[in-house]
C-alpha cells in the first residue's frame, strides 16, 4: 500500500500545482494486482530454473535415449503436456458419463 499512498500524494500535489483544491473527491487512482508481473517474471524465472535443474540431473539419462524420441527437460513442455492430457481425460470422462462412444 505504500506505493498506492505515494501515487495518491503525487496526484494531490499535481492538483495543487495546477491551481486546484486537493481532496480525494477530485481524483481517483485505479489499482490492480500485479498478477501479470508475477506470472511473467517470477513464474518464468522458476520455470527456467526448474528446466535447468532437470537438465542437470537427467543429462546422463537423456544421452542414452534415441534422439528420435525428442525428449527434453523444458518444464514448459511438461506443463503443456499435463494441460493437454488433463483436458483429454476430462473429455473422455464426460463422454463416458453421457454414454457417448469416443472411438
Amino acid at each position: 500500500m505504500l506505493l498506492l499512498e505515494k501515487v495518491e500524494d503525487e496526484v494531490q500535489e499535481k492538483i495543487t500545482q495546477d491551481g486546484g483544491i486537493p481532496n480525494n473527491k477530485n481524483s481517483r487512482v485505479l489499482t490492480q494486482d500485479c498478477h501479470h508481473h508475477f506470472r511473467n517474471v517470477w513464474i518464468g524465472a522458476a520455470v527456467k530454473k526448474l528446466s535447468t535443474y532437470l537438465n542437470e540431473i537427467l543429462v546422463s539419462d537423456l544421452n542414452t535415449n534415441d534422439f528420435r524420441l525428442q525428449l527434453c527437460t523444458l518444464f514448459d513442455a511438461f506443463l503443456h503436456f499435463w494441460t493437454r492430457s488433463s483436458v483429454y481425460l476430462a473429455t473422455i470422462s464426460k463422454d463416458m458419463a453421457h454414454g457417448s462412444n469416443t472411438g
